[in-house]
């Protein structure tokens, strides 16, 4: 089982309390996000065929939702199994074979992780009190989830097997 505290050890940000707090929502939603994914796709953690695209606005405590991700899937930038793209929007995308699942955020979510962003006016108490609130959410109260299955049509498999086949005439000629 993955804890929160394994993870506050591989990242940690020698910021004010207040701030590690708002960055350790972002790990945790990582994290859960990388779990469905998991789930879903009926994969491990550091499952070689695991892909994982995340596009988030880059910029701290936001982009911390990528250690989460990397903790609970496997998937790094070392390994190539994990990319990432600066965007205004949250939205990841995990692939495994032909099954994938794309994550985005749902409008409950948002709003508290929104509040949590510009919690400047919001006293220890109150911001602890709103980070727990998206600690304990349920994944489908967080993610809206969308499942694909591509199948690839038989039309398209000869295609590929007729270039195959004209490559390798080529060859003997």
């Amino acid at each position: 089982m993955l804890k929160m505290r394994n993870t506050h050890a591989t990242h940690r940000h020698h910021k004010t309390k207040l701030t590690n707090q708002r960055r350790r929502r972002f790990v945790l939603l990582g994290l859960k996000a990388g779990l469905v994914s998991l789930m879903e796709l009926d994969s491990r953690k550091g499952d070689p065929q695991l892909r994982a695209e995340v596009e988030l606005p880059y910029r701290v405590p936001i982009s911390c939702l990528l250690d989460g991700v990397q903790y609970s899937t496997g998937c790094t930038v070392g390994n190539k199994r994990l990319s990432f793209k600066d965007s205004t929007d949250i939205a990841m995308t995990f692939a495994r074979g032909a099954k994938s699942i794309e994550l985005t955020l749902s409008e409950a979510s948002i709003g508290l992780l929104g509040r949590l962003l510009v919690g400047e006016h919001l006293n220890e108490k109150q911001l602890s009190h709103l980070a727990h609130s998206v600690t304990i959410m349920n994944e489908k109260e967080i993610f809206n989830v969308k499942k694909r299955i591509v199948v690839e049509s038989s039309e398209r498999k000869r295609t590929r097997f007729s270039a195959r086949s004209m490559l390798d005439f080529e060859k003997n000629d």
